[in-house]
């Protein structure tokens, strides 16, 4: 990926992550968060459709993983072009108690380390594809 295109999207991204990132704090709350801990796994992924959008980005998908009160997320990307059988690497990077979640993933460091892990993503997989 080409530097003017890794701009564009980085901007891009910084326009939409953080009305993602209040939706998932909405519809994840401390009530959703404890009933889904009932039940062990990975939970997701929480599918963001981003296909009209026309990006090279077509959604974005959250996992997480809770042990009681406790959470851990991932990020991966759908990216256009890519074999259907083809997703990123599921690398689970942010940890959270359920009454911080809400406000940390407001944050804009954390948006960005986001932003980052989804741009990182999107070079490896377009790299991978064209090979």
């Amino acid at each position: 990926m080409d530097k003017k295109m890794e701009t564009a999207l980085r901007e891009w991204f910084k326009s939409i992550i953080p009305s993602i990132m209040e939706s998932l704090a909405d519809d994840l709350t401390i009530d959703v968060l404890t009933e889904m801990s009932k039940k062990e796994g990975i939970k997701g992924p929480i599918f963001i459709d981003l296909k009209e959008c026309g990006a090279p980005i077509t959604a974005i998908n959250f996992f997480l993983a809770i042990v009681e009160n406790t959470m851990i997320m991932a990020t991966t990307a759908d990216i256009e072009g890519t074999p259907k059988n083809y997703k990123p690497e599921l690398k689970f990077s942010h940890f959270f108690t359920f009454e911080e979640f809400h406000t940390a993933i407001k944050k804009e460091k954390f948006q960005d380390e986001i932003i980052d892990i989804l741009l990182k993503q999107t070079k490896e997989t377009l790299s991978i594809c064209k090979n």
